[in-house]
């Protein structure tokens, strides 16, 4: 069923608990060449992602592209920046901001 969006090229957006998925064994190669997702993981999601891979980003996905939320935004393809943003933001983090931007980078897509 993993795979339907993925033989289907229907892009996705990757948040939350599906990126903890992205760190189990079984899931791990799932995006890895898949080109049509981004992924949106936080400070502590990303972390998570690097030690389940090796310390290697691009070993979740070569081609997706990742916005990687926190101090400073990062935004990755192919597991190097290609764009950051260290404005500041409010010093409090509004519970579902996080949904908000997927939501957006879904429609987007």
């Amino acid at each position: 069923p993993q795979q339907v969006a993925i033989s289907r090229k229907l892009p996705l957006v990757v948040d939350a608990d599906a990126l903890f998925l992205l760190t189990l064994d079984e899931y791990k190669g799932l995006l890895l060449n898949y080109d049509n997702v981004i992924l949106t993981p936080n400070v502590v999601e990303y972390k998570r992602l690097l030690q389940a891979h090796d310390g290697d980003i691009s070993k979740v996905t070569h081609k997706g592209i990742i916005v990687k939320k926190g101090i400073e935004d990062v935004i990755l393809q192919g597991g190097e920046p290609v764009s950051s943003c260290d404005e500041p933001g409010g010093l409090k983090r509004s519970g579902g901001l996080g949904d908000i931007l997927a939501g957006s980078l879904g429609t987007l897509m």
